[in-house]
Order: C-alpha cells, then sequence, then structure tokens
C-alpha cells in the first residue's frame, strides 16, 4: 500500500509498505519524490525527520542530476562487463561483480561523496545529531555507493558530541 505523507521542503513523501528499505530520493529534474519503509516507522520521530532530510538533501543539491552522465558512460564503455554480470551464477557473484565495476569507474565515489553531502544538509538543518543516531541503530550491508557507517558516524560525531560537519 502507497500512501502520501507530509511533504518535506515542498518534495512529496511517500509511504510504501512493499519497499524493504529505509528512504530513497527518487526521480529527475522536475519530479522528485522521498518514499519510506516499515523500517523508517521503527524511528523515533526526530531520527525520521532527519533521514527526510537527508533525502531530501539529494534532491536540493541535484545528486540524481550530477550523477547520470557518469553513470551512462560506465554502462557505455563497460557493456561486456555489464553482460558477464548478468550471466553472473548467482546473486552474491553479481553484486561483487557490479560493486567492482562501480569502484573502478569513479561512479561508488562520487555517490559516497553525495552520502556526505546529504549528511552535511541534514545536520545544518539541526538533525545531524539525529542522523547519527538513526545511523547507529541501522543494520546496514557493505555497499559500494554509500560510506561505511563508522565513517559517517564520525563525521557527524566527531568528538562524540555534537555535530560537527
Amino acid at each position: 500500500m502507497r500512501q502520501r505523507l507530509p511533504d518535506i521542503l515542498g518534495i512529496p513523501v511517500w509511504f510504501d509498505d512493499a519497499f524493504e528499505g529505509i528512504s530513497d530520493s527518487r526521480g529527475f529534474l522536475w519530479w522528485k519524490g522521498i518514499f519510506v519503509g516499515q523500517s523508517w516507522t521503527r524511528l523515533t520521530r526526530r531520527e525520521q525527520g532527519a533521514v527526510l532530510l537527508h533525502e531530501a538533501g539529494h534532491v536540493k543539491l541535484w545528486h540524481a542530476e550530477k550523477r547520470i552522465l557518469p553513470s551512462l558512460r560506465m554502462h557505455f564503455f563497460n557493456l561486456r562487463k555489464i553482460a558477464a554480470i548478468v550471466r553472473a551464477k548467482n546473486e552474491a557473484q553479481a553484486r561483487s561483480m557490479w560493486g567492482e565495476l562501480l569502484k573502478d569507474s569513479g561512479v561508488a565515489a562520487l555517490a559516497r561523496e553525495q552520502e556526505f553531502e546529504a549528511d552535511r544538509f541534514c545536520a545544518g538543518c539541526g538533525y545531524g545529531s539525529d542522523l547519527a543516531m538513526a545511523f547507529s541503530r541501522m543494520q546496514t550491508e557493505s555497499d559500494p555507493m554509500h560510506p561505511p557507517t563508522e565513517e559517517r558516524l564520525l563525521r557527524l560525531n566527531p568528538m562524540g558530541g555534537r555535530t560537527g560537519i
């Protein structure tokens, strides 16, 4: 079931109980939205606000648009590698191959830097410590497109106290 929630900074927010992640910003140019799932509902109100502000940061800073050209370049120049990923024997092998391709192309580095920018956007709105608390409670897997949680926590709370991004 999909349900419209109140906008944040003029960006539509949708709850989708089929969405397995905590949150995601989607869209391009004029149509954009933030999607949240069941995991988001287990956060405190302040943590929910922090996660929404982080996703709003991606939208307001035009991250999808800035990533499109490097992503297209990566796909075009790596068609053989992408075909090999499609033919991978299992999901773990495909994920590993995809992660290597993202790292080699520079797309992963750009995405990780954009995650830090979105974290700074959230902190600039006064929700940095709430975002750090949400990160500390999340169970996250290794992902080439996101920085390690420990590094994000250090950047959000360099002295173990107030936000310092």
